[in-house]
């Protein structure tokens, strides 16, 4: 199958604008401006705010949010819902399959991710909304310096990077 976008190794990923029109390019600042905010620019038809897995279906905002407890991250979708990101208003924390799913493995270097597609990741943890299951005090969280889950306190503090879409 060929891809519809872009992205490295065997990823396909396109970029979506901030009204939700979906890009298919090989890279998405060639016409469009990174949005890691939470609110569009004065120009939202260059506002790319999104990333969409075209193999997965899922749609990945760009938007890192502050570090903060699990049971915060789990309100976090709020300024993404109310202003309908990448026109959708039903952001939620993935699962941690669904951000382990976004670890580039071939990556030489941290972040391990593709960052032409997710600028502006941080390479510490970055919540799922997983508790782990044999130590309810625990959450799931991905750590893109290493690439791997890893169950830390809920009242740490990680990122957060919300999600849309999927089964």
């Amino acid at each position: 199958m060929a891809k519809l976008g872009g992205g490295a190794a065997g990823f396909d990923l396109s970029c979506v604008r901030f009204d939700g029109i979906v890009v298919n390019t090989s890279s998405c600042t060639t016409s469009l401006a990174p949005n890691t905010g939470s609110s569009p620019s004065g120009t939202p038809s260059t506002d790319w705010a999104c990333t969409k897995d075209n193999v997965t279906g899922l749609t990945w905002s760009l938007q890192s949010q502050a570090r903060m407890s699990w049971a915060d991250a789990g309100t976090a979708n709020a300024s993404d819902n109310t202003a309908l990101r990448c026109g959708h208003n039903d952001w939620r924390l993935p699962t941690r399959r669904e951000l382990w799913g976004l670890v580039h493995k071939g990556a030489g270097s941290a972040p391990r991710i593709d960052t032409n597609y997710f600028p502006s990741t941080e390479i510490l943890g970055y919540w799922s909304a997983d508790a782990y299951a044999p130590r309810q005090s625990l959450a799931w969280f991905v750590d893109f310096n290493t690439g791997v889950p890893v169950a830390a306190s809920k009242n740490e503090t990680a990122r957060v990077r919300l999600v849309r879409g999927g089964p």
